[in-house]
């Protein structure tokens, strides 16, 4: 949200504290920023893999793609590749940027039952 960051401060709750300072090209709302990646990631493999989108880049480019759907499926979300990765940086002692805890969590949520929900319900509603 870094192109409406003014907005964001000055009509949202803790706007001055949230609003981010990076500025963007195209704003993307989620109330986990984390949730937010997951999804854009879910529907790029979803315009990859649909033969209809395929059809239009036939025509503008003029020629079809060949990528296996498969391959695609394997860089989206998953509750394991998220568990890793929160695991690696709780072993290095990395602390949430939000509550400076050491744990799993994704800005203050708890990984199981909440983050590892979220992740699984995209992969469920893409695959």
């Amino acid at each position: 949200m870094g192109k409406g960051k003014e907005a964001v401060r000055k009509c949202m709750l803790h706007g001055k504290l949230v609003a981010c300072g990076v500025g963007d090209d195209f704003a993307i709302t989620a109330g986990v920023s984390d949730w937010g990646g997951y999804a854009v990631a879910c529907a790029l493999y979803i315009l990859n893999c649909c033969p209809i989108h395929d059809r239009y880049l036939q025509k503008a480019v003029g020629f079809p793609r060949h990528s296996e759907q498969d391959s695609w499926a394997s860089t989206l979300p998953t509750v394991t590749k998220e568990k890793k990765l929160l695991e690696l940086l709780v072993k290095y002692r990395i602390q949430s940027g939000q509550t400076g805890i050491l744990g799993m969590e994704v800005e203050s949520l708890p990984f199981y039952d909440t983050c590892s929900a979220m992740i699984q319900q995209l992969a469920e509603i893409t695959l």
